[in-house]
């Protein structure tokens, strides 16, 4: 009797403990737990394309999104103009080329290619996806986490320290939930902010010809160390 009690106690304290956890993550808004970023990408998709107010993205580079897969990249492709036809406002905050520097030191890959990679993913995402010049800007700040926030759904894939994000897992995460509320207002706020900038005129040129000297000012900073 004493064992079969226990057990009956067990089960009822487990079952409090999946209860409280179902609840957090209710709460939470938690929606799917991808193992990489492409994973998550296709999930989202279902969300994209049913857009028809905004869609905000804050990335380093955009070139996981241009190198990691090919149907991703042709899918939003042929998504994202028809978005911004139909209206869509589409938002894009990159790091500045200046600060992609500190990140080559973290991947271990070379000073000048990820701020290179920034330059041609924002005249990709200007001459490809259609996306309106004004609604591109430069954060002066090293990346956190890779996201897409829709009108009803978010994705968020951490930025390591040690490797690329789109390996990394990623969270979709709703509209209901804390965690999209709060990041819809402390990431995705970052745009309106005073250092993202707008792009230069004759952006592409202008920025490729000053990576040598963003390059050259982070090698200087780290050597002195």
């Amino acid at each position: 009797e004493s064992i079969l009690r226990d057990a009956c106690q067990r089960l009822i304290n487990e079952s409090k403990n999946q209860l409280v956890l179902f609840k957090e993550n209710l709460d939470s808004g938690l929606l799917y737990v991808a193992d990489t970023r492409r994973q998550g990408l296709e999930v989202l998709k279902e969300y994209i394309e049913k857009e028809k107010d905004e869609i905000s993205i804050v990335c380093s580079s955009f070139a996981g999104i241009l190198n990691e897969n090919a149907e991703i990249y042709r899918e939003l492709k042929r998504i994202i103009p028809l978005k911004v036809k139909d209206g869509v406002k589409i938002k894009v905050l990159m790091t500045h080329p200046l600060f992609a520097d500190f990140r080559s030191e973290q991947e271990s890959t070379n000073r000048e290619k990820i701020g290179g990679e920034i330059v041609d993913g924002i005249k990709i995402l200007i001459d490809d996806f259609k996306i309106n010049p004004s609604d591109v800007k430069l954060y002066s700040g090293t990346p956190t986490c890779f996201a897409i926030k829709t009108s009803d759904a978010m994705l968020i894939n951490p930025y390591p320290y040690r490797s690329k994000a789109f390996e990394m897992p990623t969270f979709l995460v709703g509209k209901d939930g804390f965690i999209y509320s709060k990041f819809k207002e402390s990431h995705f706020g970052a745009f309106d902010t005073t250092i993202a900038e707008n792009l230069p005129p004759g952006f592409h040129d202008a920025l490729k010809q000053k990576l040598r000297t963003y390059s050259t000012a982070v090698n200087s900073f780290l050597n002195s160390k």
